[in-house]
């Protein structure tokens, strides 16, 4: 194993400030390409080993490598040779370490990289580079490239906003025309006051007023960067807020924002964007849907207008008769907007302030048949939706026939 171990480089250790997307636990696999070769012309590498090294912000790394009984440690602190916005070079001592055999120190480079897919932590042996060998077989280089799984300890203390529970809210959106899907809550647990894990779950409650749940996941809070996963979903926790992703294109997408709270405008316009209507039999009553219907607001919530009167009939004797209107039968489309009664399709939505959710209905009008055979045919569209950054976001839909559409609230 004397091969591993070429001249020291003497360095002066010294503790560096790292960002805070080089600061966690890495795991992955090192490889030993001579222990045990021989023969030339053998294929290595030799030895796999899973190795473990944590990097924290306070000048320190811990951890090991092992190769069966040979153990390799980080000693000391490390020193920041180079950086850019996207990788770091880091110096530092190394100790390989074997009962009745080998005992001694090298010098190693960690280089640390941010890519789209996460942080990688690249091992390479400094006498390496020096000797620039073409023969790897004449240093038996140890190689391994790690992937960054969690955020570590930057200096081994649990963070205020992780020592009590709480939740944190925001939107859920998709890579669409209409991107926001719902909102997106994280409960974040209180962390162990010895080991510094907590427990985060999560809840996507759509404009649909579905609910999905996210099991709980322990993760170690004790960084500037709390990184956890729900399957696909990978989220950092920075402090009381978040962002992430599924990583997938028109994939999933979550971040802090306003979610719910008293609405506080002084009034409200809800959009129906009516969008096919062929599926409604006969003719769809376009003009009496909530295309822009205004509610007021009283306590932070909506409210509206008493619903019209719609209905096919007769006039009153000495009325004129309305704009749609059958002579044969003598009776037309009569619509009441009298005594306030201006919500010309009954819409009526609730909305809770401390969910950030409303939810109610509107009613469809349309004409079936023809002359004495019309009549005036209901359909329900039941409305749920979210209220993020002050604005709404929801869908209305029909059962039978089954058709959605957008809604918005402004």
């Amino acid at each position: 194993m004397s091969a591993l171990f070429g001249a020291m480089v003497c360095i002066t250790a010294s503790a560096e400030v790292l960002p805070s997307w080089a600061v966690g636990t890495y795991k992955g696999t090192f490889v030993n390409w001579c222990e045990a070769y021989d023969d030339p012309d053998d294929i290595g590498p030799w030895y796999s080993s899973s190795a473990k090294l944590t990097v924290g912000q306070n000048g320190k790394i811990s951890g090991e490598v092992r190769f069966g009984a040979l153990k390799g440690t980080p000693q000391g602190a490390y020193v920041a040779t180079s950086s850019t916005e996207d990788s770091i070079v880091l110096s530092l001592k190394w100790r390989w370490y074997e009962k009745g055999d080998v005992d001694e120190l090298c010098l190693i480079e960690l280089i640390l990289r941010k890519m789209s897919s996460g942080v990688e932590m690249e091992y390479v042996d400094k006498e390496i580079l020096e000797n620039k060998s073409e023969n790897p077989y004449e240093n038996c280089p140890v190689a391994g490239t790690l992937t960054k799984t969690s955020s570590g300890s930057t200096d081994g203390t649990i963070p205020a906003e992780w020592q009590k529970a709480r939740t944190l809210r925001g939107v859920a959106t998709r890579a669409m025309p209409n991107p926001v899907v719902g909102i997106f809550e994280l409960k974040c647990g209180k962390a162990n006051k010895k080991t510094g894990i907590a427990k985060v779950s999560a809840v996507l409650t759509g404009i649909d007023g579905k609910k999905k749940s996210y099991k709980a996941k322990s993760v170690d809070v004790r960084g500037s960067i709390v990184a956890v996963d729900f399957d696909s979903l990978s989220i950092a926790i920075n402090g009381g807020s978040f962002n992430g992703n599924e990583g997938l294109p028109g994939g999933l997408s979550v971040q802090s924002a306003a979610v719910g709270g008293n609405w506080t405008g002084r009034g409200a316009t809800v959009a129906v964007d009516a969008g096919d209507m062929s599926m409604f039999a006969g003719t769809v009553l376009a003009d009496l849907l909530p295309v822009n219907e205004t509610a007021g607001v009283n306590g932070g919530k909506w409210s509206f207008a008493k619903a019209a009167s719609v209905k096919w009939a007769k006039p009153k004797k000495g009325a004129e008769p309305p704009e749609i209107f059958d002579e044969a039968s003598g009776k037309g489309l009569i619509v009441d907007t009298s005594k306030g009664k201006t919500n010309l399709s009954g819409l009526k939505l609730t909305y809770t302030p401390k969910k950030g959710t409303y939810k109610g209905k509107f009613t469809l009008y349309a004409l079936e048949g023809a002359g004495k055979s019309t009549k005036l045919k209901k359909y329900t569209f039941n409305v749920t939706g979210v209220v993020v950054d002050g604005a709404g976001y929801g869908m209305a839909t029909c059962k039978k026939p089954s058709v959605s559409w957008t809604v918005t609230v402004e």
